[in-house]
């Protein structure tokens, strides 16, 4: 915290905070300029006002009335800068059939103090755990039968920033009673909805009946509970995902079916199906197949929910084309993203393999592979033992994963950088990445393995660099990240491609020639600009033991097909008794662009939940205060962030747990 100088009658003085970006406020001077003699003492006070609506313009309207108030306080020196309230009346919540019981206790009664006496009791309906007035409905009033009815108080308009008398209290001389049936959902004027979660609170209030008293009345805080509506029922609630089975199709899309409204479920079985329009855009319809009627026809795909409809909401999810994950399937990882710097931010391995092509990358051109012909690929490493940086030994032509390559060189019409290079430099007049030889100079192979019982080889090229920190030997050896940077301005550009194309020893005229030939682009799918995990070998122990797995996202398209019956479930509901905390997997994972982060709270705690980077980096705070003991649900927006792998931290009392997410855009 910091005090400003400043003189707030001249208006001169001010300072705009302390490294603090605009419109962040902290603490100000209000008192105006004073000079110290030596051995002065000078006593300066504080005052903070804060307001929590239910957005940030009512919260701009509470610090206002709030605001007004304090000034109310300073004209009366101080005096009852908090006027006296009544204690908050315990109150508990119960399911009652088809409605909700609230009750509480009358300790509050005997409350008098400063001319104010106990007057009566309010009940709310709020939308949320927030403790705002703005953010509830009174639904409920009872009082004592004295005559004091309506209480008008002197308030500020905060719209206006004018005075004005509202009705403050509503009471009717009904008298006082401890109980209250909520029959409906009285913010919604609706029926209750099973297994949704309603927030309630009782507070008292009491009044000054004094020509001078401002304010004249005051109201406990609120103490917010919730119960879910009959979840203990038997049957999906509010908040369920139905199941959703992929029947047929490539697409690794994710459709979420969210349920809103359990009493609206029908039981049928229900399709989404595809389709396109003119220009190539993918539409989706959704069939009641049990009555055979369509119920939404040519939707655009979007990852805002639907509209309600028969009781659910659903989402479409269309993933980020190119690169999904990685994995091991065997053996050792011989590559890294180290020594890479992310040269063009690739969506996969760390931003080291993605689905590009030299011709999309250097000439602007459209990918050379179209989104839905991108194949889950495994790269099966032949043996080489040898960890030297520069033409190691290769094994024989007999070992099975030896490749055939395509070799092209960058710099190839340049003076011969280093020496060693000169026998390795065929072609010096083929272009940009002039096309050098065809040989069996690959010690890996690349498979297509959509179908894991028919893999399909596939054929492989690789870019060599004459420069300076360029590796020209006729072979593809990625660099060993700890000796060289490979990347697009200083490093060896040891690039391996892998094309859409089956595997031949047989040279294709079509791509021996330059690879950013735009007359006839070469088909590269993945393009990786990996390094070596340090000095290490291939499959040390026998040829094919390491195996790297390059797994695709395939976009929805016209023969996917998903399915669900509203009545089947994914099994994942709310806690019925809350005895520990729990921080659960978000829902829908990957997603994209939104996903919802649940979790349990026993008792009433400080929760701090936050996403970070994969670096570790802090990029937003979802939640970051005191929290009553309940179930949550909390949507985390990744519009405007990267594709890419975040976690999610909370730290609630002394309980701390991370969980990974991913967002493929």
């Amino acid at each position: 915290n910091y005090v400003f100088t400043g003189d707030p009658v001249a208006g001169t003085g001010w300072l705009d905070g302390v490294a603090l970006p605009p419109g962040d406020r902290r603490q100000g001077m209000a008192s105006g300029p004073f000079t110290f003699a030596p051995g002065d003492t000078q006593e300066v006070v504080f005052a903070e006002i804060a307001g929590d609506g239910q957005d940030y313009l009512h919260s701009v309207y509470t610090v206002k009335e709030y605001s007004y108030n304090a000034l109310l306080a300073f004209r009366n020196m101080m005096q009852g800068i908090k006027s006296p309230s009544p204690s908050n009346p315990l109150m508990t919540i119960t399911n009652n059939n088809d409605s909700v019981q609230i009750q509480w206790e009358n300790s509050s009664e005997g409350f008098t103090q400063s001319g104010f006496s106990f007057e009566g009791y309010n009940v709310y309906q709020l939308s949320s755990n927030l403790p705002s007035k703005d953010n509830g409905k009174l639904i409920a009033t009872f009082d004592k039968v004295d005559g004091i009815k309506s209480i008008f108080g002197e308030a500020l308009n905060p719209a206006t920033d004018n005075l004005y008398f509202p009705q403050q209290q509503f009471g009717t001389d009904n008298g006082l009673q401890y109980s209250f049936t909520a029959s409906k959902d009285y913010i919604n004027n609706a029926p209750f909805i099973k297994g949704k979660k309603y927030y309630y609170a009782v507070t008292s209030y009491a009044y000054n009946p004094g020509i001078s008293a401002n304010p004249n009345n005051t109201e406990s805080n609120f103490q917010i509970q919730n119960i879910a509506y009959n979840y203990n029922l038997p049957g999906p609630n509010y908040g369920d995902y139905i199941k959703v089975t992929h029947s047929s199709g490539q697409s690794t899309g994710i459709i979420s079916v969210l349920i809103t409204d359990p009493s609206k479920l029908t039981g049928h079985n229900y399709s989404v199906l595809f389709d396109t329009l003119q220009g190539g855009s993918i539409v989706w319809s959704l069939e009641d197949v049990s009555t055979n009627t369509i119920l939404l026809s040519k939707q655009l795909l979007q990852t805002t929910p639907t509209a309600d409809i028969d009781g659910f909401l659903i989402t479409i999810m269309n993933p980020q084309n190119g690169m999904k994950d990685w994995s091991i399937p065997q053996g050792t990882r011989r590559f890294t993203w180290a020594g890479n710097a992310g040269v063009f931010g690739f969506e996969g391995f760390n931003g080291a393999i993605g689905w590009s092509s030299p011709d999309y990358l250097f000439n602007g051109d459209p990918q050379t592979v179209p989104a839905g012909d991108v194949h889950n690929t495994l790269l099966t490493l032949a043996q080489v033992t040898d960890t030297t940086s520069f033409n190691p030994n290769f094994p024989a032509a007999s070992d099975v994963n030896l490749s055939f390559g395509y070799r092209y060189l960058r710099g190839a019409s340049k003076a011969v950088a280093d020496p060693r290079f000169a026998s390795y430099i065929i072609n010096t007049s083929g272009g940009t990445y002039a096309f050098q030889d065809f040989a069996q100079t690959v010690p890996l192979s690349a498979w297509n393995v959509d179908d894991p019982a028919h893999p399909q080889r596939l054929v492989v090229g690789y870019l060599e660099n004459n420069a300076v920190n360029g590796l020209v030997d006729g072979k593809y050896w990625p660099p060993d990240y700890s000796q060289y940077d490979n990347t697009a301005s200083t490093g060896p550009r040891e690039w391996l491609w892998v094309f859409n194309a089956p595997y031949s020893t047989t040279v294709n005229a079509a791509y021996a020639e330059d690879a950013l030939s735009s007359n006839n682009p070469i088909p590269v799918m993945w393009f990786c600009t990996v390094a070596r995990s340090g000095p290490v070998p291939f499959s040390p122990d026998a040829t094919g033991e390491d195996q790297f797995l390059i797994i695709a996202n395939h976009g929805i398209g016209i023969n996917d097909v998903f399915t669900f019956n509203s009545s089947i479930l994914t099994g994942i509901k709310l806690n019925k008794i809350i005895s520990t905390y729990t921080l659960n997997q978000n829902y829908p994972n990957p997603f994209n662009p939104t996903t919802t982060i649940s979790y349990q709270l026993p008792v009433t705690s400080k929760v701090v939940l936050k996403i970070y980077d994969i670096l570790g980096k802090d990029v937003v705070t979802l939640v970051n205060g005191d929290q009553i003991s309940g179930s949550y649900h909390v949507q985390f927006d990744g519009s405007k962030l990267a594709s890419g792998v975040y976690f999610y931290r909370i730290q609630a009392g002394n309980f701390v747990q991370t969980k990974k997410l991913i967002l493929l855009k």
